[in-house]
């Protein structure tokens, strides 16, 4: 307990085929693991006892970091299981922290947490050796892992992915700033995830941005570009599962869905709110989601076209989704999507120099404001 293993750039090489274990931490509390080069092993760091006949035999473990490492061709470089008997959940936040480690030419998964809860997961790149379309190609798996943190991780050819394990659920996981490229399923939102949080993420080629079947969370402020050469030639910003109990009061909006034939999916009748309340000068303002195939007056989807006859910045006519569900607010332009600005900037006019000129410090300027509106409505 409370060891520090700093490796100082020490180098761990198995060579004996795939297979094996570095680190074994079962039954610890308070272990750090730090500057450590990693290459060959099937685990890097775990608490299974993968030399017995069964991998499932394991101790529970509390409070570990494991930071700044590099694991070069490991299958799981982190992988812990509090599936055991004598386990006490954490109280408090944090409990496991795994914070800026290199995970590269990863064959299983990244980070594979079961039943550990507060965790801290920030700053690490995981990357798998091949780009296809797989049901399992995590590289962050949380099962059963609730009030986790997930931040400014970049995941390449590999998913983020939330869901149950067992009666433990992975509820209230806050998932930002992370960047998730050429993978098909870029976070998925498994059943048992409910009340996740997933803000300021870039999710770029991509055949399916966010995958939900699970309640209650707040998608906001996204980057989804699609690349449909990964899935069924088509790609998907947002996708609500059809199941036989609909999944509801999630909010979605503020997001950026570019380059994608279908943006969205939701099955269910005014369950989701696609649109949310911003603050904006004096007020209050709702707004959706931009949609790069519908934002100027020429594009339509169905019969709804997005013009804009009071200037608002605005499509008069709401994005209609495949089934019942639409977006009411979708946005004409990206940079209303930027709430930090809105408050005193909304809708704001453009200045332009009729010509350079020059001033001095004791001149005095006279300004002379001509201003008009397009639908005559009161100046202010």
């Amino acid at each position: 307990n409370d060891t520090l293993v700093d490796c100082n750039g020490a180098v761990f090489t198995h060579t004996a085929g795939t297979g094996g274990w570095l680190f074994e931490v079962g039954g610890t509390v308070g272990v750090t693991i730090q500057n450590c080069q990693v290459s060959g092993y099937g685990y890097g760091v775990t608490n299974l006892r993968v030399d017995s006949p069964s991998s499932l035999t394991k101790l529970p473990v509390h409070t570990l970091t494991v930071r700044d490492n590099v694991f070069d061709n490991v299958a799981m470089p982190v992988t812990l299981s509090n599936f055991a008997l004598g386990y006490t959940p954490a109280a408090a936040f944090p409990n496991h922290q795994i914070i800026n480690n290199t995970m590269t030419n990863v064959d299983v998964s990244g980070i594979s947490l079961r039943k550990t809860e507060y965790n801290y997961i920030a700053d690490n790149l995981i990357e798998r050796p091949v780009a296809a379309p797989c049901g399992s190609c995590e590289g962050i798996l949380l099962e059963g892992a609730e009030n986790s943190v997930i931040e400014r991780n970049t995941l390449h050819r590999a998913k983020l992915y939330l869901l149950r394990w067992g009666n433990w659920n992975s509820t209230n996981v806050t998932i930002f700033e992370n960047n998730i490229t050429d993978v098909y399923r870029a976070i998925d939102l498994g059943q048992g995830s409910n009340g996740a949080v997933i803000q300021d993420n870039s999710l770029e080629h991509v055949g399916l941005g966010v995958y939900v079947r699970s309640d209650g969370h707040v998608i906001q402020h996204n980057t989804m570009t699609g690349d449909e050469g990964l899935g069924d030639g088509t790609s998907m910003g947002v996708f609500v599962e059809t199941d036989s109990i609909p999944h509801r009061d999630s909010t979605i909006a503020l997001n950026f869905f570019d380059n994608m034939s279908e943006p969205t999916y939701d099955p269910s009748t005014n369950l989701n709110n696609w649109s949310m309340d911003v603050e904006a000068g004096p007020g209050e303002i709702m707004f959706g989601n931009f949609y790069d195939i519908y934002h100027e007056d020429t594009q339509n989807v169905g019969n709804n076209y997005c013009t804009d006859v009071n200037f608002d910045n605005f499509c008069d006519d709401p994005y209609p989704f495949l089934i019942v569900e639409q977006d009411d607010f979708p946005l004409r332009s990206r940079s209303l999507t930027d709430t930090g600005g809105l408050q005193n900037n909304f809708n704001a006019p453009v200045v332009q120099p009729v010509a350079d000129f020059y001033v001095n410090e004791i001149d005095q300027v006279h300004v002379v404001i001509n201003a008009s509106s397009p639908v005559n409505a009161p100046l202010t």
